[in-house]
């Protein structure tokens, strides 16, 4: 299960996911991709997406590209799940 929240790009075309969280229990890259897919809406479509997440070598290899790119470092008891959070980057 995923929770993902998409809205029209402020600049350009296509969407871009605000955040999406997947479920404690849940294999995360699957659902994280089927939330691209369904948020894009047929148009292209742009997320934040951490570094060590699964997702990203997909999305490379799917032929997203990174367009940008912020240095994201955590103390050890983090709650910041980089495998499963795809937050608004405003937040990190």
């Amino acid at each position: 299960m995923v929770i993902v929240h998409a809205r029209r790009r402020r600049r350009g075309e296509g969407r871009w996911i605000e955040r999406a969280v997947v479920a404690p229990t849940a294999e995360p890259v699957e659902p994280l991709l089927a939330a691209f897919v369904h948020a894009a809406e047929g148009g292209p479509i742009a997320g934040c997406v951490a570094g060590p997440s699964p997702l990203l070598p997909r999305l490379l290899d799917a032929g997203f590209r990174v367009a940008d790119h912020d240095t994201f470092m955590a103390s050890p008891g983090v709650t910041v799940d980089a495998d499963r959070l795809m937050p608004h980057p405003g937040l990190l």
